[in-house]
């Protein structure tokens, strides 16, 4: 696997624009800005929930504090295709991400029950959030 930022810590604000402010903030944007190798990419992201849905009804009642399991990636998936497990935490809306890498057929193993390809605090997180 490549290089790549496994911890986040940000502020998150989500706006629904017109196309005509978008290209506006686009423009004001682009010289403080840098594209990482991630932007021009498809993102696809599966979501894990438990059998009754508790992730996603909590989420919906809007607590202080959420959490969520995701496999992503930045194109359309095959099996050797890079892949991030990530649990992202929302709290007094600031969004704590914690990922590890691999591919796409050893997510979907670890995920279905697997050990993850890799050992760390990461995947130890993980383990206890599949628990």
């Amino acid at each position: 696997m490549s290089e790549y930022q496994g911890t986040f810590k940000r502020y998150e604000k989500k706006y629904l624009v017109t196309q005509q402010q978008y290209n506006a903030l686009a423009k004001v944007f682009a010289a403080r800005m840098v594209p990482d190798r991630f932007a021009e990419s498809t993102i696809s992201n599966i979501y894990y929930d438990t059998p009754d849905f508790r992730l996603i009804r909590r989420s919906l009642d809007r607590p202080a504090y959420k959490e969520k399991l995701r496999l992503r990636t930045y194109c359309t998936p095959g099996a050797d295709t890079e892949a991030f497990v990530e649990i992202k935490k929302k709290y007094d809306h600031i969004v704590y991400k914690r990922r590890i890498a691999m591919t796409y057929a050893e997510a979907q193993r670890y995920l279905d029950g697997g050990t993850a390809p890799e050992e760390s605090q990461i995947s130890h997180e993980i383990d206890w959030f599949l628990q």
